[in-house]
């Protein structure tokens, strides 16, 4: 794939859709249909079906259609030669540990889509209270983050505990990790605080 059709592949989960528009946005074709091209095909992977011959259309940053001989395109992108397969989940990572938190959430993503992945889970640690936090790291990732994100928080404290409904209700996290092994006296917290 020539570097200005990879490009087009980075801008599409992040461009603004005409939804009135036509039937996909995109077209990955599985011939090269320009002058000059190679001619030589290319394979959609898909869970439990394996590689496939056909075409996929885009709308709305999404998969709207799996088949051949689609039309409708508003621009058709030449997928020849290469493998398109469903975006790849990194469930753990640490970003702001090594660098600054939007430097690195903008270089990471980045690097992290250029690798095929898509959505990334932000592990998050510390003692400190996240709802002073994560509304601002939140701002960060929607203008800085090449991929989607989730966030993960680890309770270390009684407080973080205690925090737990209110990063739901407000931010919409659903995704906490409590560590037993880190002491008896967290192990007993922790313990009352999910049996009470």
């Amino acid at each position: 794939m020539n570097s200005k059709n990879r490009s087009r592949l980075f801008e599409i989960g992040t461009r603004a859709y005409d939804r009135e528009k036509d039937i996909v946005d995109f077209l990955l074709n599985k011939e090269a249909e320009h002058a000059g091209s190679d001619h030589q095909k290319w394979k959609s992977f898909q869970p439990g079906k394996g590689f496939l011959d056909v075409e996929v259309g885009i709308k709305d940053g999404k998969i709207a259609e799996i088949g051949n001989n689609l039309s409708g395109a508003a621009e058709v992108l030449d997928a020849a030669g290469n493998i398109v397969m469903p975006g790849v989940i990194d469930p753990h990572i640490h970003l702001g540990i090594f660098n600054d938190f939007a430097v690195e959430c903008e270089h990471e993503t980045r690097a992290a889509l250029a690798g095929g992945v898509t959505t990334c889970g932000l592990f998050m640690g510390g003692d400190q209270s996240y709802l002073g936090q994560v509304g601002g790291l939140i701002d960060l990732i929607e203008a800085k983050s090449s991929v989607d994100m989730f966030m993960h928080l680890a309770i270390f404290t009684p407080d973080q505990m205690n925090e737990m409904e209110a990063c739901y209700q407000e931010f919409g996290i659903t995704s906490f990790k409590v560590l037993y092994g880190r002491g008896k006296r967290r192990f007993s917290q922790c313990q009352r605080r999910i049996y009470s």
